[in-house]
């Protein structure tokens, strides 16, 4: 696999988002790693978390990202077309804890909001006393950043 993503985590580690890939270099969806580079001629990937099928606008557009140090808190976008086992098409923003001894999933939002947006990815997180609020093209949710419970939904309105 490859890393189309790099982010400082600690002064030694690195977590990179790209696409996990197969011996011949095919594809087969989201990675995150995390990697030790206190050596740089010598990384060492320390952890990793696969999504079969998903990529991410992180691959494209550092913008995308959103990590908080003082938690390890780490929110991007992703969707998931099909995962080879027939799953639902899945979209939204990625939540998972990162600290420089692993990565954990916490969850996942969703901006779908009774099924009124099957295909609505989300584009940007950010942190606001505590909150966790995400946007996408819909509107804006605010999550309680610990259990990702929403706290509230503004839809934009459309014409």
């Amino acid at each position: 696999g490859y890393s189309a993503y790099l982010h400082p985590i600690e002064s030694d580690t690195l977590l990179g988002v790209g696409q996990d890939a197969d011996p011949d270099g095919r594809v087969r969806g989201l990675q995150a790693s995390l990697f030790d580079v206190s050596d740089p001629r010598d990384p060492v990937r320390i952890d990793r978390l696969t999504m079969p099928g998903g990529h991410s606008e992180v691959e494209w557009d550092h913008h995308a990202f959103m990590h908080d140090p003082s938690s390890g808190l780490t929110v991007f976008p992703f969707e998931r077309w099909n995962d080879g086992d027939g799953s639902t098409t899945l979209t939204g923003a990625l939540v998972l804890t990162v600290d420089d001894r692993g990565i954990r999933a916490t969850g996942e939002i969703s901006h779908d909001q009774k099924g009124a947006n099957s295909w609505m990815p989300i584009r940007r997180a950010l942190m606001i006393d505590g909150s966790l609020l995400t946007v996408s093209d819909a509107g804006i949710m605010i999550s309680d950043a610990g259990s990702l419970e929403t706290l509230d939904w503004v839809a934009f309105r459309t014409r």
